[in-house]
């Protein structure tokens, strides 16, 4: 039922019972079920609310994993459930965890934002709700040693000797995956750790996607995220990230056709999935299949309209068909978005190159240049116009940079 989807971490699986119950209860003749149905309606809002900061924590847009939005979002998730860092005692914030439905994700992401919290006070804080809500020995000084430690190399040391206790390998899995992220304990014990969990408990979702996110994006580091990420999908097959995290391995493999399956099979567990159609008008771009692309690109900004790298994309495709004029509104509201975005002001360049504005395009170039100096299509390009022509910036006739795609 929605209770223990909500106690297994599955909002997906939910959301039905719940609904159906509400409405059960609407037509009257169960009013004793209201206290129970409001506790899960409010577990369920918050759980979806995680999983979106989640969804966000885990994409990667360009310079990065979009870490600091995920953790400026926690605050505002929390306080909806009436817990306020800096003013909510923490034996208070504790309470309300532990009589949550969803007791085991909430210590979970309280965990990662306090092994992330830059501010030493919030951290504190942090640490001081997680030692009330989860009093464990062993845990507490997991915690304390990451970031009580003045020396960096000290905090390394004490936090390895801690995994390689025997009371790591007992665990639950929502703190194993704590040491799982934990890159001071060495690749083959975090494993180790995870491994053994799993034993205890097969199928567990956070463990599997922990798991496949241990490797590198090396040839056979993409084959263990394959099998691991497989066998998450397998765990739980209406989780739209999972399919989508399975599709950037296979994309990064260099298999597009098995990648777009994936990215196909998100969207369908989630029409609204702005990221999964962004990824497929990729892969669907570098097949040539530019109308199917533009296609994916514009539902991604309909569903996301700050999405800048599908506003670039989409440019780009628009600009090999021609349309330099629709290109460049793609290409400025990218750059308008993500002001160092170098990629944008270089496809303007090449928009503007298309028009015949080559002064205009020189600009754009050099504009380019500025935002990364080391970047070398904009500097290649800027070289050779200066040097053919004779214009307030001399620049060379010659086809129209090539627009770049992430």
């Amino acid at each position: 039922g929605c209770e223990q989807s909500l106690r297994d971490d599955d909002a997906r699986r939910a959301a039905v019972p719940l609904e159906q119950a509400e409405a059960r209860v609407s037509e009257g003749g169960a009013d004793h079920l209201r206290p129970r149905l409001a506790r899960c309606r409010a577990d369920f809002d918050l759980l979806r609310e995680l999983d979106r900061i989640g969804d966000l924590e885990s994409t990667w847009l360009e310079g990065g994993f979009q870490t600091d939005k995920a953790l400026a979002a926690m605050p505002e998730v929390l306080k909806g459930f009436r817990i306020e860092l800096r003013t909510t005692p923490p034996a208070e914030a504790a309470r309300i965890i532990n009589e949550s439905l969803i007791r085991d994700r909430l210590l979970a992401v309280v965990d990662w934002w306090f092994t992330l919290e830059p501010n030493p006070s919030d951290a504190k804080l942090l640490l001081a709700v997680l030692h009330e809500a989860d009093p464990d020995p062993f845990r507490d000084t997991f915690r304390r040693a990451s970031v009580a430690a003045v020396n960096l190399d000290l905090m390394r040391d004490l936090v390895r000797d801690l995994a390689d206790t025997p009371e790591a390998l007992q665990q639950p899995p929502r703190f194993a995956v704590v040491i799982g992220r934990c890159k001071a304990v060495s690749l083959s014990r975090r494993e180790h750790l995870l491994r053994t969990v799993l034993f205890r408990q097969p199928g567990n979702f956070s463990v599997l996607m922990a798991l496949a996110n241990l490797y590198p994006f090396t040839d056979e580091g993409l084959a263990d995220r394959l099998g691991w990420y497989r066998a998450a999908a397998v765990a739980r097959p209406t989780n739209p990230m999972v399919w989508l995290h399975l599709g950037i391995a296979y994309f990064y493999r260099g298999d597009l056709y098995g990648a777009i399956d994936c990215y196909e099979q998100a969207i369908r567990v989630d029409s609204k999935y702005a990221i999964a159609y962004y990824d497929l008008g990729v892969c669907l771009a570098r097949l040539g299949k530019r109308d199917e692309a533009i296609s994916n690109f514009q539902t991604a900004i309909r569903l996301e309209p700050d999405h800048y790298l599908a506003h670039n994309n989409l440019g780009s495709e628009l600009l090999k068909q021609g349309k330099s004029d629709a290109a460049l509104v793609h290409f400025r509201e990218a750059l308008r978005l993500y002001p160092g975005y170098a990629i944008a002001q270089y496809n303007i360049a090449g928009a503007l190159t298309q028009k015949g504005d080559l002064v205009g395009a020189a600009l754009a170039l050099k504009k380019a240049f500025d935002i990364d100096p080391g970047g070398e299509n904009a500097a290649i390009a800027l070289q050779r116009l200066r040097k053919q022509w004779n214009l307030p910036m001399p620049l060379e006739l010659a086809p129209p940079p090539r627009p770049l795609n992430r």
